[in-house]
């Protein structure tokens, strides 16, 4: 028997953390509980004194709303900062626009469409008479009019979907279409609790249930989600399946739907994810030792996707904070707060590079080049350039503020300048 959640379900229970798609990204760590968030842009090849960089945006953030200040698109023209009421968007050649957006649920989850066209969001929908409802939004911003609209006229977005009555959506992503959405949702009813993934058709509108599954699906990704989640990359050719957890293990299911098939790897304590660009491989992050078939697994693995392939272990520690594939697939690498490693996929066994943390600071992120012949990497309150071939690393920019206690984290490449935040710790300023 199918129960419904209560009307007396509230706002709170929404925002409730119910597990995010685990993906291939940068976790932020030690972010201030009141913090002034800053985005800059650093050019790298400025000359021998390097170019000034230019701030893109200052926000003073509190408690957290949001785990990055900014979402990049995958083309690297559009970005999305992050206010308490809204986004600014900042486009290639235009002036920036504020958006006032009810974004009452955390962390925000910011979907870019693989084309940089549309973004897709959760908003709240507050019926008459009845408990607000988490909802899923569409916004065309490259369509967006270049002054925010007025008081009197609709919203820059389109509402695509509400779940039915009873289940919450806690997940979102784009399919391997794009022209249609994943949301993955929860019922949270007793006995007959159940968790399902639905596909979102956005033209003509229409949902249908891909799977559902009793307990709980903790996350799901697609190769071309984590095309859209980390710019310039190989985009996979056709149609790619869907990866998801569940608690007894990974499994792949087709984009149409139908019958699973399980992986002979664990889903619990999986914290980071990617998909090799243009390939079918995964790398995979596990936070605390889980076991699978007698076997252990612990830390950071190359897992091929095919049947019957087995896992190659890279890293044997808990402290990963980064995990990803460089752009064409070449390589697959890491980072903790000690140091980076990458290593080429093909070279099966190989022994990965490691790039230690200059003057022992603490790593917080790095990204990689398009030509997947650089790194560039923040530590502390620096900005640093690792070049491949030479093996050697370049500081690009210090920040150097004493008085100012910050720290650079989330590095993108933009063509060959680099997107960074500095967090400072309001709490600490001397």
């Amino acid at each position: 028997m199918t129960r419904s959640l209560p009307l007396a379900l509230s706002l709170a229970t929404l925002v409730a953390a119910l597990g995010a798609p685990a993906r291939a990204c940068t976790h932020v760590r030690g972010i201030p509980s009141e913090c002034q968030v800053e985005v800059w842009r650093v050019a790298l090849d400025g000359g021998a004194g390097g170019a000034e960089p230019r701030r893109m945006a200052s926000v003073l953030m509190k408690d957290t709303w949001a785990y990055r200040a900014h979402d990049l698109a995958p083309d690297g023209r559009t970005t999305l900062v992050h206010l308490e009421d809204g986004v600014e968007v900042q486009r290639v050649g235009q002036p920036a626009v504020r958006l006032k957006l009810e974004l009452p649920f955390a962390p925000r989850d910011f979907a870019w469409s693989p084309d940089s066209r549309r973004v897709a969001f959760w908003t709240v929908h507050r019926p008459a008479g009845a408990a607000p409802r988490k909802v899923i939004a569409v916004m065309d911003v490259a369509g967006l009019p270049a002054a925010p609209p007025g008081a009197d006229e609709p919203p820059p977005f389109e509402v695509v979907y509400e779940a039915e009555e009873g289940f919450v959506p806690h997940g979102l992503g784009w399919s391997s279409a794009e022209d249609a959405l994943l949301v993955l949702e929860r019922c949270l009813v007793g006995e007959d609790a159940a968790s399902r993934l639905v596909r979102v058709d956005l033209d003509p509108r229409d949902a249908r249930t891909l799977l559902q599954v009793p307990g709980s699906i903790d996350f799901f990704e697609t190769a071309l989600g984590c095309c859209a989640a980390s710019g310039e990359r190989l985009r996979p050719e056709g149609p790619s399946p869907i990866l998801f957890g569940v608690t007894d293990g990974l499994s792949l299911l087709e984009p149409g739907g139908g019958e699973p098939r399980r992986l002979s790897l664990p889903a619990t304590s999986v914290f980071n994810l990617d998909w090799r660009p243009g390939g079918d491989v995964v790398a995979l992050f596990f936070r605390r030792a889980v076991r699978r078939q007698g076997q252990a697994f612990v830390g950071v693995y190359l897992a091929p996707l095919a049947e019957g392939a087995p896992a190659e272990q890279l890293y044997t520690d808990t402290d990963v904070h980064t995990l990803w594939f460089s752009p064409r697939g070449r390589y697959v690498s890491w980072a903790s707060e000690d140091g980076l490693w990458y290593r080429r996929v093909e070279d099966a066994r190989g022994k990965p590079v490691r790039v230690p943390a200059p003057r022992g600071e603490r790593i917080t992120g790095f990204a990689w080049h398009a030509g997947e012949g650089r790194l560039a990497f923040t530590a502390d309150d620096a900005l640093f350039v690792h070049d491949v071939a030479a093996g050697q690393v370049r500081e690009v920019w210090r920040v150097g503020r004493p008085e100012r206690p910050l720290f650079l984290a989330d590095p993108r490449f933009v063509g060959d300048e680099v997107l960074v935040t500095s967090y400072e710790d309001l709490g600490r300023r001397r």
